[in-house]
């Protein structure tokens, strides 16, 4: 199957040299390589993904429940998570009206 292709006159001149220097024959080789490491690459990030997806899993379902957090269904996929909790309330002296924040 052919198939013709516009090329911006950057990318030309980023086959061009591929080709003059003898490593490719044509223009067409030099872009069908390019396509086979694109593929390459979205292979192992999607790879890379499923595996943090696994790990993230693997923790959540690890995870022990702790007093005061109640679990509580995600949005996304009906998962159960870990709800967060409402931090302490703090009496504050200052006249600011932004409130105080506490680390958990």
């Amino acid at each position: 199957m052919g198939m013709n292709i516009n090329l911006t006159p950057q990318l030309e001149e980023m086959i061009r040299p591929k080709v003059d220097s003898g490593m490719y024959n044509s223009a067409s080789e030099v872009v069908r390589d390019a396509l086979r490491l694109m593929d390459e690459k979205d292979r192992l990030r999607a790879a890379k993904l499923d595996q943090l997806r696994e790990e993230i899993q693997e923790g959540l379902s690890a995870a022990r429940p702790q007093p005061g957090i109640e679990r509580r269904s995600s949005v996304r996929g009906g998962r159960s998570g870990p709800a967060i909790p409402a931090p302490p309330k703090h009496k504050c002296r200052s006249s600011s009206s932004v409130p105080a924040l506490s680390m958990i």
